[in-house]
């Protein structure tokens, strides 16, 4: 594991509008997951680092872009609240990074 220094970053994207988790990637050490509060549907990697990292990257992307939106399948679309997403093992035993997404949230005090 390889510890993130504090820094602050602009998240360039009108696709973001209240960030609410963010987890490392499982493959890549300076791209994070993240999603939008709420019923949403999507999670976003975004490209982080340092001026370091940046030499190494072999993409145009720079600090603070997103990469790549994925949209979830049905089965996952009828969440409510998302507040969290975080990387770990796929229950499958495969060895394979999985993200893990918490509905955990209660706008207006309700659940389904």
């Amino acid at each position: 594991y390889d510890p993130f220094p504090s820094q602050s970053y602009k998240v360039r994207s009108g696709w973001l509008r209240e960030l609410s988790g963010l987890a490392r990637s499982g493959i890549h050490n300076d791209v994070f997951w993240g999603h939008n509060d709420g019923k949403v549907n999507d999670v976003f990697a975004i490209r982080l680092g340092t001026d370091e990292s940046l030499r190494g990257y072999p993409h145009r992307h720079q600090p603070g872009d997103v990469i790549a939106r994925a949209h979830l399948p049905s089965q996952v679309e009828r969440q409510t609240d998302w507040e969290d997403i975080d990387n770990g093992l796929c229950p499958d035993g495969s060895g394979r990074s999985c993200l893990w997404i918490a509905d955990t949230g209660h706008n207006s005090k309700r659940r389904n």
